[in-house]
């Protein structure tokens, strides 16, 4: 017999959200003490984030949801073998986002660089003007990626990612209409000009999916760009060098998840999916 009574918090995207607000909202800054409960709510609250009645937060509600207490158990996180169709979206499916995307601009410029570049969402506001390298006299574009998985201090696990011309001409225009050309400026800025966190991506791409009828997340994203890369080239090591993968196997699971007898109905890669969802 099911249990019956309320969800636990966290059921839903938008509560999953707010969950993951609430927690970094209580991580410690440095030269200061953990933000307190009331803090947290009290924020929350003036951001204009309810609880899921409609009601304020309290810092009572915010220590029972932050302490365990009537929250979705945390998923099994083990290493896939193989991913699921869910777990990427397909050509059309890009297409489709991309064009309901482009009445709201940022959203849109935001969608094609990273279904473009599989960067994690940690990873995309620190891309500064400096790292986009697209005046190549020979050689493809690059955009270089600071920071990524795992790295502490500067110098650590950075990469450079080859681009399409298609993304070079998206993010010029951007740079141009947002007026964001001085070299150490973040290419992707929240409302009061600072880069966008991972949280500021996560919420975005979530807002991506509500308007586009699409269940989105940043990873979702990510694995789309790694499984069509893979299938149009079929290099796993140029995968990995794209994506920041410190292992192959980590890779394994693009080669696995389409079909090999499908490849041949894939056109190049940035040509078939890319150049069409954003023309």
């Amino acid at each position: 017999m099911k249990k019956r009574g309320p969800k636990p918090f966290g059921n839903t995207l938008k509560e999953a959200a707010i969950l993951e607000l609430m927690k970094r909202l209580r991580k410690t800054r440095k030269g200061s003490v953990v933000p307190s409960y009331e803090l947290v709510a009290s924020e929350l609250n003036e951001k204009g984030i309810t609880r899921r009645s409609g009601a304020t937060w309290t810092g009572r509600a915010v220590s029972k949801i932050l302490n365990g207490k009537d929250v979705v158990k945390k998923r099994d996180y083990r290493r896939k073998r193989q991913l699921k169709i869910t777990d990427y979206l397909t050509i059309e499916q890009v297409r489709l986002i991309s064009e309901k995307l482009k009445p709201n601009y940022n959203l849109w410029v935001l969608f094609i660089f990273m279904v473009y570049t599989g960067v994690r969402r940690s990873e995309v506001g620190k891309v500064q003007v400096r790292d986009l390298d697209f005046m190549k006299l020979l050689g493809t574009p690059t955009i270089t990626i600071r920071a990524g998985k795992g790295s502490k201090g500067l110098g650590k696990k950075w990469r450079d990612i080859k681009v399409d011309d298609y993304l070079v001409k998206v993010l010029r225009q951007f740079m141009n209409n947002k007026n964001v050309h001085a070299q150490k400026s973040a290419l992707f800025q929240n409302r009061e000009g600072n880069p966008f966190s991972g949280s500021d991506v996560y919420y975005r791409v979530l807002k991506m999916g509500e308007l586009c009828g699409f269940d989105l997340h940043p990873h979702k994203l990510r694995h789309t760009y790694a499984s069509f890369l893979y299938n149009a080239n079929q290099d796993q090591f140029f995968v990995a060098q794209q994506l920041g993968h410190e292992n192959t196997a980590t890779t394994a699971i693009y080669a696995k998840t389409l079909d090999a007898s499908k490849t041949e109905q894939l056109e190049k890669f940035h040509e078939n999916l890319f150049t069409e969802a954003g023309s």
